[in-house]
């Protein structure tokens, strides 16, 4: 192999025609779970009780068993039945190719995201949308307009159309593409409403085919260079058809990319030992094999279907420690609570992601998919106000002290599990003609705040 070049989308493509095949099945139930468990046991890696981790001797060990993780396992397409290889040193050479820095947005509305590392007093840069959950096609432009509207949001995350002119829309119509860009264009409205024109978007979320999604890039109606185009994984340690053809696309446009996967932990991985070793060869494959500008994940709970209980906090804090101590690669996280808006709830399960995310050193947040981002219209912006103010006010805070916020903060949550807060919806949450909370939200989230300032995290109203 010649080493020191760039993995483009045609080469990764060659190698996955030219890999081992192997049934889908067979890599699910047994290639994943038994490397991962290998992995563990090589490294012997053995989370303690805390959710972020203090001992960066155990971190190190997390990173060198995700690169072999990645190097002797390869990754997977369905599409093809193969798995493709990647070397040890084609990781390591990779990841140093990888940016350090982006910019997203244009004008007096450019910002960037850029290396911070453990507990750095910067804050994350800030996402603020649906995070791909279906919102009503008659109150799209509003939602989106309550997340530009905060000056804690640094970028809009989409989210899905859930009808197009009142017509269930369906994969592979040209229905389809019109959703598209009619939530790019409901986007686009709503930053300039917001007197934000050149705030930045990720998307798009409202197609699922290769069309679709590559229709997001046309001229006039879609999203701009200085947007970022989410490409996502599939679970566990593959890739399909629809993010290679959307990789090529974007190589070709010279798009930022943005990929994401969320590893399931008590899936075909395991426990949170092997979903982190997985989480990390699949981070280190966003960089090396797909071109990724920046990667975001967020494991979810097999049970619950959130990335906010302990257990897979505690998988995304050994992560970005282990990545963030070995590398300088640009990395987020995907918000999926339990609760609905309106809810002290999630607010909690919000900031105890936040402070997680501050404290292991991640660049950006994604906020938020509230009440595991299948409710239709169950976001606002007042969970990514939150969200923001958290990890703002987290930034520059111990380790130690961190942890022991956290242990009060999940101790609160996770027994609502079983009976979560529904919460209300965008409808109920804010004053439709005037875009403002109504004092009832306002009131939650002032005594959601204060509950957080109790228990340590100096957070502003």
């Amino acid at each position: 192999m010649d080493y020191g070049h760039r993995i483009s989308t045609l080469e990764l493509y060659d190698r996955l025609l030219d890999g081992k095949k192997v049934s889908e099945s067979h890599w699910d139930y047994n290639v994943i779970p038994k490397n991962a468990a290998r992995m563990k046991e090589k490294y012997k890696i053995k989370f303690s009780d805390k959710i972020i981790p203090e001992n960066h001797d155990l971190t190190d060990k997390l990173f060198s068993a995700g690169v072999e993780m990645l190097a002797t396992t390869g990754f997977y397409c369905p599409d093809l039945g193969k798995r493709m290889s990647v070397s040890e040193e084609e990781i390591l050479e990779g990841i140093e190719r990888a940016p350090r820095k982006v910019k997203q947005g244009s004008g007096n509305n450019a910002s960037y995201i850029e290396a911070r590392h453990g507990t750095a007093r910067r804050r994350p840069f800030v996402y603020g949308g649906p995070t791909a959950t279906p919102v009503s096609e008659d109150i799209y432009l509003k939602v989106m307009q309550s997340y530009a509207q905060e000056n804690i949001v640094d970028a809009l995350f989409n989210g899905t159309l859930n009808t197009l002119s009142g017509t269930k829309y369906k994969p592979n119509t040209p229905y389809e593409i019109y959703a598209v860009m009619k939530e790019i264009k409901y986007s686009d409205m709503a930053r300039i409403n917001c007197g934000r024109p050149g705030l930045a978007m990720l998307g798009p979320e409202s197609g699922l085919s290769t069309g679709s999604r590559i229709s997001a890039g046309l001229p006039n109606f879609g999203l701009r260079p200085c947007d970022a185009r989410d490409i996502p994984q599939r679970n566990e340690m593959k890739i399909d058809y629809i993010c290679l053809n959307m990789l090529a696309s974007s190589e070709i446009n010279g798009d930022v990319i943005m990929c994401e996967e969320l590893p399931i932990f008590g899936g075909y991985c395991g426990g949170a030992e092997e979903t982190a070793i997985c989480d990390v060869a699949m981070t280190l494959a966003s960089f090396v094999l797909f071109g990724a500008d920046m990667h975001t994940d967020g494991p979810i709970h097999i049970r619950w279907g959130v990335t906010s209980s302990r257990d897979t906090l505690k998988v995304l804090a050994h992560t970005a420690v282990a990545l963030d101590t070995n590398t300088d690669v640009l990395l987020g996280s995907m918000y999926y609570t339990h609760a609905g808006p309106s809810t002290e709830m999630c607010y909690l399960e919000n900031a105890a992601q936040a402070i997680v995310d501050a404290v292991t050193g991640r660049e950006y947040i994604m906020t938020c998919a509230s009440a595991k981002g299948v409710e239709l219209d169950r976001v606002t912006g007042m969970e990514a106000r939150f969200a923001g103010k958290a990890a703002q006010s987290a930034a520059g805070m111990s380790v130690y002290e961190a942890n022991e916020i956290l242990d009060e903060l999940t101790m609160y949550y996770e027994p609502l599990y079983g009976t979560p807060m529904e919460g209300k919806t965008f409808q109920e949450c804010y004053n439709m003609e005037t875009l403002r909370p109504v004092d009832a939200s306002v009131k939650v989230y002032s005594r959601a705040v204060e509950r957080v300032r109790d228990l340590g995290l100096d957070m502003r109203f």
